[in-house]
């Protein structure tokens, strides 16, 4: 299946998915002006994904038909190297019928791991607007559920971020948590976490706030790392850096200011944790604008997709 990010579409190579974590892979570009690039495995010697830029006009299904011409060729690969530098310099394809191509490449190696696909950041809805007798929604501002008619999916603990299965026609908070013994509250299962806007500058269409906050539950249950935070800060500058609303729509912003804390800080009169990553958007779109100043867009929301690992409690 190809994988939509708000850049790229990439396509897997079939058998390959999950055999190279832990492999040292490299980014190689297979053709500059019509935007395809792959992830190369050193280890194996072979290409394991394909990367499409959408702004040469590709669409999954002739991103896919480039996919499976190529790989149905016979080819074998040779990294040319220089003196004693551990990164090659090229990699050459020699195909079956014995034509040649050249990949230059596009990244230092890296280890592949169990880690973030991709992911977008948009603003969202303000979490209040949605009441307080809804469970979070579908992160597009809509809500979920009412608490108190047992149609969550999952109950979660507001204190600890404990979760537990929610038991059916039974409200989350009539339960207990298990861990602290707080009443637990109603969820729906969604991928991501909003997080308002903290300060606004109308004059210079400027908006600060929080995206990632480290080892704090979001409304899955899910944690995310701070050395995972600085992963996804610093690819979302590098590879990705677009801006959406409601992970709908791409829109036109930039992260103008990207830090993550290197200690427990205050942030306009916030007080943030070490290893949140916080920083200021500029928004260039008027229609967008008018809505963070009506209050209808007060949120971040950046949505990750990854691998979900079990966290194995303290005994």
């Amino acid at each position: 299946m190809p994988e939509d990010t708000s850049k790229n579409y990439r396509i897997s190579v079939k058998g390959e998915e999950g055999k190279h974590t832990g492999h040292l892979i490299r980014s190689i570009v297979l053709d500059a002006p019509k935007g395809i690039k792959a992830l190369y495995c050193i280890e194996d010697k072979k290409i394991i994904t394909y990367i499409f830029a959408k702004n040469k006009k590709w669409e999954k299904e002739t991103a896919k038909v480039w996919t499976e011409e190529h790989i149905s060729k016979e080819k074998v690969f040779t990294e040319v190297h220089v003196d004693q530098l551990k990164q090659f310099i090229k990699v050459i394809a020699v195909f079956g019928d014995g034509a040649t191509e050249e990949y230059l490449p596009n990244s230092d190696s890296f280890i592949l791991e169990k880690d973030i696909e991709w992911f977008t950041m948009g603003l969202d809805e303000p979490v209040s607007n949605q009441g307080t007798d809804k469970a979070r929604g579908d992160g597009q501002g809509t809500g979920g559920n009412r608490q108190g008619d047992g149609g969550a999916s999952v109950c979660v603990c507001p204190s600890c971020g404990a979760t537990s299965a929610h038991i059916k026609d039974k409200p989350c908070n009539d339960q207990k948590c298990p861990k602290c013994g707080a009443v637990m509250i109603g969820k729906e299962i969604n991928s991501e976490e909003s997080i308002d806007i903290i300060k606004v500058d109308k004059q210079k269409q400027l908006i600060y706030g929080v995206f990632l906050v480290p080892e704090k539950a979001d409304w899955d249950g899910d944690v995310i790392s701070a050395e995972d935070i600085e992963k996804v800060a610093h690819r979302f500058l590098v590879e990705y850096g677009t801006i959406d609303e409601q992970h709908k729509q791409i829109i036109a912003a930039d992260i103008v200011e990207s830090m993550i804390a290197w200690e427990d800080i205050k942030y306009y009169g916030k007080k943030i944790t070490k290893g949140t990553w916080f920083g200021c958007i500029k928004i260039h779109d008027k229609e967008v604008w008018d809505k963070v100043l009506a209050g209808e867009l007060k949120a971040f929301s950046v949505r990750i997709a990854g691998i979900r690992e079990p966290i194995e409690e303290e005994a």
